[in-house]
């Protein structure tokens, strides 16, 4: 079962790191529109929000991926990647954790950023799911 956690979160950060790239530009671009427009934030502050989210859930996955790659370190091989997911699927559950990773910045970081955080978290959901459904869309014209 921790094998294929790993190999999970291990997956996921490799897809995030090279193939779905979109994720972050797109989510971070909708997040500040959806910021800007309905909660009427500056755009400095939704700017500065948006980044800091992003930034916040691609280093606790980079974290994630790193005690993966160290508590499987010795099976980790070639062969032992046996289930590779579609990019759909790939790319719907690095949103739900990107999602998660955001949610929790904004929680932790509730003090600072002084937003209603339901807000941000409804915000959040909405930006990754049209994230995703833009990067599905790209991947399906390709």
């Amino acid at each position: 079962m921790l094998l294929k956690c790993a190999h999970f979160i291990l997956s996921e950060w490799i897809w995030g790191a090279t193939w779905d790239t979109y994720h972050v530009v797109f989510n971070s671009v909708i997040m500040i529109l959806l910021l800007k427009f309905f909660l009427n934030i500056d755009m400095v502050r939704a700017v500065f929000v948006s980044i800091m989210s992003q930034l916040f859930a691609f280093f606790l996955l980079t974290i994630c991926a790193f005690i993966a790659l160290y508590s499987i370190g010795p099976l980790l091989g070639p062969d032992s990647f046996m289930v590779v997911p579609k990019p759909l699927y790939a790319t719907l559950a690095l949103g739900l954790m990107y999602a998660f990773f955001q949610i929790m910045f904004f929680m932790l970081g509730q003090r600072w950023i002084k937003i209603s955080v339901p807000s941000l978290i409804v915000i959040t959901l909405i930006s990754n799911n049209l994230t995703v459904l833009i990067t599905w869309l790209l991947y399906s014209i390709e």
